[in-house]
């Protein structure tokens, strides 16, 4: 897709608050502020700084969303292939079949509709094409989830 080093280092790193104990401060200094932030906006703030799942989902929703509308519109694609893995991984949770419909839920009520709507209006034209590749293929494993279809094994 031809996107910056930055997106790339960003979309290998976009966990590493979340899921390791690693300084905040030692990811700025081995990668570099452009790194730094566009992780920073991919990290969900704790479970405990809100009152349920659901308002801690708006507002990382919305704060990544600000995020690539006045900065940087590539986080869009960081936060989609992140959803996609999601989706594609989802087998591997076979004894949690509610996590699996609930993620799957999430990504047809806000990722699939959000990549083909209001994300256009932030990518440039010429990404257009891979909002829509995503979307697809979001929808594509979302609903076969849903549908029961893909509870324990790796698509082929």
């Amino acid at each position: 897709m031809g996107m910056p080093e930055y997106v790339i280092l960003g979309a290998l790193l976009h966990d590493i608050f979340e899921d390791t104990d690693i300084d905040r401060i030692l990811i700025l200094i081995l990668f570099g502020p452009e790194v730094y932030w566009w992780v920073l906006t991919l990290t969900k703030k704790p479970k405990e700084m809100f009152v349920d799942k659901s308002a801690r989902l708006d507002e990382y929703h919305r704060r990544w969303i600000d995020y690539a509308r006045t900065i940087d519109w590539t986080v869009i694609f960081g936060k989609a292939a992140d959803r996609l893995h999601n989706q594609v991984t989802l087998h591997g949770l076979m004894r949690d079949r509610g996590k699996q419909i609930r993620v799957s839920q999430e990504t047809l009520d806000f990722y699939v509709p959000f990549l083909r709507g209001e994300a256009k209006e932030i990518v440039p034209k010429k990404y257009h094409v891979w909002l829509d590749c995503y979307a697809d293929k979001m929808e594509n494993y979302a609903l076969a989830f849903l549908r029961g279809n893909l509870l324990s094994f790796p698509p082929a």
